[in-house]
This record gives structure tokens, C-alpha cells and sequence, in this order.
């Protein structure tokens, strides 16, 4: 899809910035992309893309590249890796596989639905900063396997 109206000179990601779970890894997002990508929330950037429906917005995340292109949803995420030269193989991943497109598209429809839960699992996995995280997964591995271990 292409929208009428690009953003010019940067590449624009938009998401929806009454959600805490976005706002999180949005946050984060930001830190590693550097430059190359503009973020704005759905709320400040809609009117400026008539040609798409407030409520696309509202269901998902867009990125739209400075000649227009417009990606959605999961795919959102791998355009803005692979136009800032991270993890590129993600993206064609996404075009190519049709099983990890799936994956990626039930996943990302699971978090969506359930916003406020992942918020909760992101902060209790990496802590409460995104400009910070912290590897609190790992410790709750090791933990669980010492469990397991010990009663078994």
C-alpha cells in the first residue's frame, strides 16, 4: 500500500500513544534506531494521512517510508529494522516464509489484544526503564530449571 501523503525526509513510525505496552518498547525502539526514523502517535499523525482510516490506526502500528510506502502491523516492525540496517533478514523473512508471516502476524495480533498483560510481562522480563532493560528473564530461567531440578 502507498499512501498520497508521505513524510519527508524521514521515515515515520506511528503508534497508538494511550497504550503503555507501545509507549514501553516504543521508547526503547527509539534508542536503537537512532535518526533515520520519526515516531509519532497515532493521535498527532493521523490527519496528516487522510487516505488512511483512523481505525487502522487504532488496531495497529504503520511505518510509512519517505516515498510513501505504508507497512502495518507486524511487518511495521521489520520495515523499521530493516530501513535502519538492523536485522534485516527479519523483513525478507516475513516476505518469504510463509510460516514465520503467520507466526509473526498471530503474535502480534495476540499482544495487541491483550496490551496491558505484555506491559506487565515486559516490565517483570526487563524491568521498569526500556532505556535500561535488564536481563530479569535470565535470572527467572535459571531459576525455574533450578526448581524443576530439585523435584525431579
Amino acid at each position: 500500500m502507498k499512501t498520497k501523503y508521505p513524510p519527508s525526509p524521514k521515515a515515520l513510525l506511528i503508534w497508538d500513544g494511550e497504550c503503555e505496552f507501545c509507549a514501553f518498547w516504543i521508547s526503547y525502539w527509539q534508542q536503537k534506531s537512532g535518526p533515520e526514523i520519526e515516531y509519532k502517535t497515532f493521535q498527532n499523525a493521523a490527519a496528516d494521512f487522510p487516505d488512511i482510516n483512523k481505525r487502522e490506526f487504532l488496531l495497529a502500528s504503520h511505518f510509512i517510508e519517505p516515498d510513501g510506502g505504508v507497512y502495518r502491523a507486524a511487518r511495521s516492525a521489520y520495515r523499521s529494522l530493516y530501513y535502519t540496517g538492523r536485522l534485516k533478514f527479519l523483513d525478507r523473512m516475513y516476505l518469504r516464509q510463509a510460516w514465520f508471516r503467520k507466526l509473526s502476524d498471530k503474535l502480534y495480533y495476540l499482544i495487541s489484544h491483550n496490551r496491558p498483560v505484555f506491559f506487565k510481562i515486559s516490565k517483570f522480563l526487563f524491568g521498569s526503564d526500556p532505556l535500561s532493560l535488564k536481563p530479569f528473564w535470565v535470572i527467572y530461567l535459571f531459576l525455574f530449571v533450578y526448581l524443576l531440578k530439585s523435584f525431579f
